[in-house]
């Protein structure tokens, strides 16, 4: 199984140009992955990568964010354990949703759909191992 990085699940093409574009001016050897919807996101984990972050927009044809968390928890708690994921989304949270993050461990953060230099560096520093340097890029 490829270890990567970051796997960037989004619809949005301009999201994904845009945050892989940022997370490599930041960080040029970070390895990305990209996929544009949940389903073909859970294709790659199921037979191919291991990321250390997953970008996981909520809003998604075919397979939205919600329904990915919910088949990601069947995977192997060990691989869970591995994975940490980030919501990406500019959408307003209930209750609810607040709630069901709040209960899932596996989610870690939540940022708006496009990263700042601080997200970058925050989600390098706690989750990529073995990289401790901050961007200094603009």
């Amino acid at each position: 199984m490829k270890k990567v990085d970051f796997l960037i699940v989004d619809d949005s093409k301009a999201a994904i140009f845009f945050n892989k574009t940022y997370i490599k001016r930041c960080f040029a050897d970070a390895i990305i992955e990209e996929a544009e919807n949940g389903e073909e996101a859970l294709k790659l984990l199921n037979t191919e990568i291991m990321p250390s972050v997953i970008l996981l927009d909520l809003n998604m044809p075919i397979m939205d964010g919600w329904e990915f968390i919910e088949e990601f928890k069947k995977f192997d708690v060990n691989y869970r354990k591995e994975v940490n994921i980030v919501l990406t989304s500019e959408m307003r949270l209930g209750e609810r949703e607040k709630e069901f993050i709040s209960n899932t461990p596996e989610i870690k953060r939540h940022f708006g759909k496009m990263l700042s230099k601080d997200d970058v560096n925050s989600l390098v520093v706690d989750f990529i191992v073995g990289s401790q340097k901050l961007c200094v890029n603009q």
